[in-house]
């Protein structure tokens, strides 16, 4: 398991891509050829009502620690019909949680709905993601990151996971 510590946590807070606004992200992924990863669920939420359909999305019934609201959780319930769950603490990413992103990247396709928090599953889906995979997710009260897949995001991820302690 991977343990995120203090420093590594205050690093994290700048976007790990491109920073964008929502008509902008639209626009980059609807003209890019991209399979979408959305790690959120606000952020799935929004590509979803905006018409973009995320080939993968990692969500976990929650944004900014709190319930998410009962359309975020309808609409995220309606297009993850079957998520594959599990379990994963916050500040942390077990194995598990790995597991299925990786399962998740090399189908193409997925759900999956955390017990316990998602946020850091962007690095794992970064590290798994081809130049053929955009890696969304939500930067609270900014926008959204894009992050697109391939040597530069799996040198960034593993960068990042290397300052991890191990547990």
């Amino acid at each position: 398991m991977y343990i995120i510590t203090d420093e590594l946590r205050a690093a994290l807070k700048e976007p790990l891509g491109e920073l964008l606004p929502d008509a902008a992200l639209r626009a980059r992924l609807k003209s890019g050829g991209l399979r979408v990863c959305a790690v959120g669920d606000e952020c799935a939420y929004r590509l979803i009502r905006s018409g973009i359909t995320p080939e993968i999305v990692i969500y976990d019934n929650m944004t900014k620690r709190s319930a998410v609201s009962g359309e975020v959780s309808r609409t995220l319930s309606s297009f993850c019909k079957s998520p594959q769950r599990v379990k994963n603490p916050a500040g942390a990413i077990t194995q598990e949680l790995e597991d299925a992103v990786k399962s998740a990247m090399s189908a193409g396709k997925g759900c999956i709905l955390v017990d316990g928090e998602e946020d850091l599953a962007t690095l794992v889906a970064m590290r798994y993601a081809s130049e053929k995979w955009a890696v969304v997710y939500g930067q609270p009260d900014k926008g959204a990151v894009l992050v697109i897949g391939g040597a530069r995001a799996k040198a960034a991820a593993d960068g990042a996971l290397a300052r991890f302690s191990r547990g």
